[in-house]
């Protein structure tokens, strides 16, 4: 059940809606539906045409003041209303219903996308969370589930929390100049010996060095790697200082590197952070980022 706030109207009114799955509360004017607000949590409002004190207009910009975010439904049924439905939806208003030529499963679905809409709002952090409106994101209108997802994408990106691959000619020289611009001072390269042998690693070193980036290497890295390659790994990231890892190479120094970024940041044993066995709970500072270059 979802709890809306019916405003306005005489308690006959509310039968519009009092089939839908909700629970309802309901106020006269818009001055207690304001005091309601700051004290109590609704999943949305519903604002009659027959308000006192406040017109549905006034009362619809108040809430905005008050929460940016909450669904807000405005019952049309006189023909004055009808024509300031874009001032309601300038003013902040999320939809709006006209009971007498909409049918009541429309209505039904504004209130589950609006809750819908709502739901991933509260899941936002504060910052990320300016960035929306009651409507959308900016001037991306639309609160369906495939425009939370856009939504969601755009969040993502917006934080960088996204894996950028480059790949092609030139790609390395790319990689160099995104690193720098992401402020890496001293990457670990977390290599083999082989790769090492071919020169492979020392052009990685050459491209760094280009964007005048420091590096530290570890090429110990064993075919099938264990503990003590992501030991050792995590003993130099730390003797020199470092703030990032580049894994060079296949499998290997893919998998030995990102051990590496948790023992160069929490305690051993590695088997402590299996998250098969819920270890996952247990990385709890923040992880160096890792760039991967394979081979």
């Amino acid at each position: 059940m979802l709890d809306i706030l019916y405003v306005g109207g005489e308690r006959k009114d509310t039968s519009v809606i009092k089939d839908l799955p909700v629970t309802l509360d309901h106020v006269q004017n818009g001055m207690i539906a304001l005091s309601a607000l700051r004290t109590e949590q609704y999943d949305g409002i519903v604002i009659h045409d027959n308000l006192p004190m406040l017109t549905p207009n006034r009362l619809v910009k108040e809430i905005r003041g008050l929460n940016r975010h909450i669904p807000i439904f405005n019952l049309i049924e006189s023909e004055s209303r009808r024509s300031e439905i874009f001032d309601d939806l300038g003013n902040g208003a999320t939809f709006y219903f006209e009971p007498q030529t909409q049918n009541l499963d429309l209505m039904l679905e504004m209130v589950l996308m609006g809750k819908q809409y709502y739901d991933f709002i509260a899941e936002l952090s504060p910052v990320d969370r300016q960035f929306f409106h009651q409507a959308g994101n900016g001037n991306i209108i639309g609160i369906s589930e495939q425009m939370i997802n856009l939504f969601r994408l755009i969040t993502q990106i917006r934080k960088k929390d996204v894996t950028t691959i480059l790949y092609g000619e030139g790609s390395l020289t790319e990689s160099a100049k995104r690193m720098r611009g992401l402020g890496f001072n001293k990457p670990l390269i977390v290599t083999d010996k082989t790769l090492c042998e071919l020169g492979i690693a020392e052009q990685v070193v050459k491209e760094l060095k280009n964007e005048g980036i420091e590096t530290a290497l570890y090429d110990g890295t064993h075919p099938n790697p264990v503990e003590n390659d992501c030991i050792e790994g995590a003993k130099v990231y730390k003797e020199y200082g470092c703030d990032s890892v580049i894994a060079v190479g296949g499998g290997s120094p893919m998998d030995a590197a990102k051990g590496i970024m948790v023992l160069a940041t929490h305690d051993g044993p590695l088997s402590k952070y299996d998250d098969a066995q819920g270890g996952d709970r247990y990385i709890t500072n923040k992880l160096p980022p890792l760039i991967a270059i394979p081979t």
